[in-house]
C-alpha cells in the first residue's frame, strides 16, 4: 500500500466519452487516473467529430440544440486554450437534397422557426458537387478536430496526471475498505469509457452495446474547394491544402475492425456520385463504433457496487451528447 498511487477517480478508455470525461475531472481539480491500450486507430479518433442542430434524414431539430452545442463549444474552447490548439471549425453544412421527396420534406419544415433562424434554402453553390434536387445549408454547425483533440489530452494526462497504457485486466479491480483497487492504483470512483468492447465488462453484463464498423477515407482533389462541410449520405469536410475526408458507412451489429474492399468500393461510390473532379485516395481507415438500440447516450451507475458508472454509446452527436452526458455524471459525483 505505501507504493500505491491515489486518485479520485480511475478512467477505463480515453476515446471520446473517456478524454470528456478526464478533461472535465481535471477542470475541477480532481487527480485521475486514465488506463487505456492507446490503439492507433479507434472510431473516435476517424470520427468527423461534426456537430449539426438538425437530424437532416428525418428534417427535425435536436432538444435544446442551440444551448448543448454552445455548452459543448465552452468546453472545446477551454482546452484549446489551455493546450495552445485549434479544435473547433465553425462551417455551415452544406446538406445536398437526394430525392424529390426529400426536397418536399424540406420546404414543409422551413416554416419552422429554428429552420428559419438557422437554415438557409437558397444557399451559395458549392462548386462541383453534384446536386439535381438542390441543397440547403445548415448554420450553428462544425466539426471537433477529434484526432488532435485525443492526442493533446493523452499527452496532458500522461504529464499531470497517471496514464497506463494498457489492456485493462476486469479481473484485477477489487472494492476493499471503499476504495477501489487495481495493481497499484487506489480510487474512490470508477468510470467504464470502453466503446464496443464494454459487452465483455463483467460488471456490466446487461448494457446491450450494439457494434456498428463505419469507415472513412481520405483523398486529394486539387479542384475542389469547399467553403462547408457537404453531406449527402456521407460528409466531406475539407482539411486543408487539398485534403478531404469523407464517411461514413454504417455496418451494424459488425465488430471486424479488418478493412474490406467492399466496403472501399461502396464508400467510393458514393463519393463519385457526390463530386465531379478528379481525386487520389490517400487513406483508408475504419473503426467500430458503440451504439444502442434507442441511439440514446448511455450513462449509468452500477445497481450494487459503490461508485462504479459507464459512460458510452454517445452516438453520431457524439460531440454534443458527450459533454451533456458527462456533465450528469460529475454532478452525480459531486452531488
Amino acid at each position: 500500500m505505501d507504493n500505491s498511487t491515489i486518485v479520485d477517480t480511475l478512467v477505463i478508455g480515453q476515446g471520446l466519452a473517456g478524454t470528456l470525461v478526464s478533461w472535465e475531472l481535471m477542470q475541477r481539480g480532481e487527480n485521475i487516473a486514465v488506463i487505456d491500450e492507446g490503439l492507433p486507430i479507434t472510431s473516435s479518433k476517424i470520427a468527423a467529430g461534426m456537430f449539426n442542430p438538425i437530424n437532416t434524414k428525418r428534417f427535425t431539430v435536436s432538444v435544446n440544440a442551440e444551448a448543448n452545442i454552445e455548452a459543448a463549444l465552452d468546453v472545446y474552447g477551454s482546452m484549446e486554450k489551455e493546450l495552445g490548439i485549434q479544435l473547433i471549425h465553425r462551417q455551415n453544412i452544406y446538406n445536398v437534397i437526394g430525392n424529390t421527396k426529400e426536397g418536399n420534406d424540406y420546404t414543409l419544415k422551413f416554416d419552422h422557426p429554428f429552420f428559419q433562424k438557422h437554415t438557409n434554402s437558397n444557399p451559395v453553390r458549392e462548386h462541383h458537387i453534384i446536386q439535381p434536387f438542390g441543397a440547403f445549408e445548415v448554420e450553428l454547425s462544425g466539426w471537433i478536430d477529434l484526432r488532435k483533440m485525443l492526442s493533446s489530452i493523452r499527452n496532458y494526462i500522461s504529464t499531470k496526471h497517471v496514464l497506463v497504457e494498457d489492456v485493462f485486466d476486469y479481473s484485477r479491480l477489487s472494492h476493499q475498505h471503499d476504495t477501489w483497487e487495481y495493481k497499484d492504483i487506489r480510487a474512490q470512483s470508477v468510470v467504464f469509457c470502453e466503446g464496443y468492447k464494454a459487452n465483455q465488462n463483467p460488471f456490466f453484463s446487461d448494457l446491450n452495446i450494439i457494434p456498428c464498423k463505419g469507415d472513412v477515407l481520405e483523398f486529394e482533389a486539387p479542384d475542389l474547394q469547399l467553403t462547408r462541410v457537404v453531406k449527402k449520405g456521407i460528409y466531406i469536410v475539407a482539411l486543408g491544402e487539398g485534403k478531404f475526408k469523407c464517411g461514413s458507412l454504417y455496418k451494424w451489429e459488425n465488430d471486424n475492425t479488418e478493412l474490406q474492399q467492399a466496403d472501399y468500393d461502396e464508400l467510393k461510390q458514393k463519393l463519385d456520385s457526390l463530386i465531379d473532379v478528379p481525386y487520389t485516395i490517400t487513406k483508408h481507415e475504419a473503426a467500430v463504433r458503440p451504439t444502442t438500440k434507442t441511439r440514446e447516450t448511455l450513462f449509468c451507475k452500477h445497481d450494487t457496487l459503490p461508485n462504479m458508472y459507464v459512460v458510452n454509446g454517445l452516438g453520431t452527436k457524439g460531440v454534443i451528447n458527450g459533454v451533456k452526458v458527462v456533465r450528469q455524471l460529475i454532478e452525480t459525483l459531486y452531488p
